[in-house]
């Protein structure tokens, strides 16, 4: 009440400390904090039903496909645009039949180094204490929560995509595994997991160049973009040749 007027206030908490891309170049300690993390709030964010969560917007990966078609134009390389569109075309073939079978939840869907608050303890390591910015909060594939938190990983190891494996292990660990498995079968490949992953963060950073020239964030959002996305497909050669 002021001067005898009723005002409604919002009070906010906030999680002190700053957010993880500042940390420098990421450890594998850290990135297995992060899959555990990222785990956690899978977990917890399982049984949250509202209608709020259905929503229609680029960051589903349901729809990557879709946003990467209607962005591809976006890339102005042509053997880079031409290479995406490839990709796009075989994991579409990959996903599509399972695409009805995969579970569905709520997801934060933005679990990155850019949403994730840390602290170095006395030894200066990173100690990761919590996640801000639930702006995306929406239904989707629940292994879209681990995907997007790979994408973490990618910029900072651009050589040496299996850096994120420390990150997987541990999303496992904290009860997740089932995004992985529909009966006895493990059908989402690294190539849904990491290439449809990529696609729409890779196109909405063309985008957002096209559309914003010279600012320097863009810039420096679709450096990282680009290094995730070179990053996912040394993965998915990798992936090949084991399978060979």
């Amino acid at each position: 009440d002021i001067s005898g007027v009723p005002h409604l206030v919002r009070l906010l908490t906030f999680v002190d400390g700053g957010p993880l891309i500042d940390a420098g170049r990421m450890s594998r300690r850290t990135a297995a904090q992060l899959g555990r993390l990222a785990g956690r709030v899978s977990r917890s964010l399982a049984a949250l039903d509202h209608p709020g969560l259905e929503r229609h917007f680029q960051w589903d990966l349901r729809r990557g496909e879709e946003v990467v078609r209607a962005l591809l134009h976006h890339v102005p390389d042509a053997g880079r645009r031409s290479e995406v569109e490839g990709a796009v075309d075989r994991v579409s073939r990959t996903v599509a039949p399972l695409a009805e079978l995969l579970p569905l939840q709520a997801l934060h869907a933005d679990l990155t180094d850019d949403n994730v608050v840390f602290h170095r303890d006395a030894s200066g390591r990173v100690v990761l204490d919590g996640v801000i910015d639930f702006g995306d909060v929406s239904t989707g594939w629940r292994v879209a929560e681990l995907a997007v938190a790979c994408t973490a990983v990618f910029h900072h190891h651009p050589d040496d995509p299996f850096a994120a494996l420390p990150l997987i292990r541990e999303f496992e660990h904290e009860g997740c595994f089932e995004v992985f498995t529909i009966g006895n079968e493990r059908v989402v490949s690294f190539e849904f997991t990491f290439k449809v992953l990529s696609s729409p963060y890779f196109f909405s950073a063309n985008e957002f160049e096209y559309l914003i020239a010279h600012n320097h964030i863009v810039f420096e959002m679709n450096r990282r973009v680009i290094s995730k996305w070179e990053s996912s497909r040394l993965l998915v050669i990798h992936h090949r040749l084991t399978n060979c």
